[in-house]
């Protein structure tokens, strides 16, 4: 799958926008997302992000904004109630495509960046085409969306084998309980130097496109984001 990497805006914001200074913003992270994209330190029953893309592009919006950023981590799950409540301002890494629920209650920017989804496997299992993982288990994060193949999981051509995070899938991998994992390209880029027996493979079953404009508010990130 493909798809625009949005950051979501919710309406309160409107008013805050027109004040001399902007309060602390509330950043939204997905705590069931992984490396690169988030760090997240688990230690005495508390949680703190450390590090990841979604961290170091908070920091540059609040820069960019002259206020500072507050990390709010919140499961998939209730990554649309924390937006449409309030309780968060921000969420970074989303798309229309995987929260369509609430696609008309908040505000969407231009795309930050776009990430693919590809196939990944070990150098003992290439495949020369989507046929070849037919009726195979693969490999996906629980509860994501993957619109490309969707279908074919819902049909059982294609078995979904669900795992907490793409990390947690590629140590299955290693173990040969599967043999195929979806994962972004971000994702593959970062973890083919930690486990370097890995490969991939594109293909445009795993593909999905969307359109996302940016609200009124953030002109000014708009105006960064392009630079």
């Amino acid at each position: 799958m493909i798809y625009a990497v949005v950051l979501t805006l919710v309406t309160f914001l409107v008013s805050s926008s027109f004040a001399k200074e902007l309060p602390p913003i509330v950043f939204g992270v997905n705590m069931d997302y992984a490396m690169p994209l988030v760090q997240i330190k688990n230690e005495s029953g508390n949680s703190e992000l450390t590090s990841g893309i979604l961290k170091d592009l908070g920091e540059a919006i609040a820069k960019e904004l002259k206020t500072t950023p507050k990390w709010f981590l919140v499961p998939k799950r209730r990554v649309s109630s924390a937006l449409t409540s309030g309780r968060v301002d921000l969420i970074c890494h989303l798309s229309e495509v995987l929260q369509p629920k609430i696609k008309d209650d908040v505000w969407w920017s231009a795309k930050l960046y776009r990430s693919a989804n590809v196939l990944v496997f070990s150098k003992d299992h290439a495949i020369q085409s989507i046929k070849d993982i037919y009726y195979e288990p693969v490999g996906v994060v629980l509860n994501f969306i993957y619109t490309g193949l969707d279908p074919m999981f819902k049909a059982g051509t294609i078995k979904r084998e669900d795992g907490p995070n793409n990390l947690a899938n590629i140590h299955k991998l290693l173990k040969g309980r599967i043999n195929y994992i979806v994962m972004s390209n971000l994702e593959f880029a970062y973890y083919e130097y930690l486990f370097p027996g890995l490969t991939f493979q594109k293909s445009r079953n795993l593909k999905s496109k969307t359109s996302i404009e940016l609200s009124r508010p953030f002109i000014e990130v708009e105006r960064w984001l392009k630079s």
